[in-house]
């Protein structure tokens, strides 16, 4: 696998995964979690959070990285709360 953390934050090449977190209690939603994956930008392969995040921090680029999840996040996130006026960030 063939990647560049710097690359992959100047094209903004991580997906985010929104996933529904049931409560343990009841048999209903608590609230929506992100789940990032990098995106090689040679190879369209999956990129693990922990190998990204190491590889970013490694780098000197933990914090861009980063920036780039909270942002892209957010983007997803919105529209999903818009039509779903219960929805919650968990992280």
């Amino acid at each position: 696998m063939e990647y560049s953390i710097s690359e992959i934050i100047k094209e903004r090449s991580i997906d985010i995964l929104m996933q529904t977190v049931l409560s343990p209690n009841k048999d209903i939603a608590a609230g929506i979690e992100g789940l990032v994956r990098g995106k090689s930008i040679h190879d369209g392969s999956i990129i693990p959070p922990y190998e990204l995040m190491t590889q970013a921090r490694k780098q000197g680029l933990g914090l861009e990285l980063e920036e780039l999840m909270i942002e892209k996040s957010i983007e997803t996130f919105v529209p999903i709360y818009k039509n779903t006026s219960r929805a919650i960030i968990v992280h």
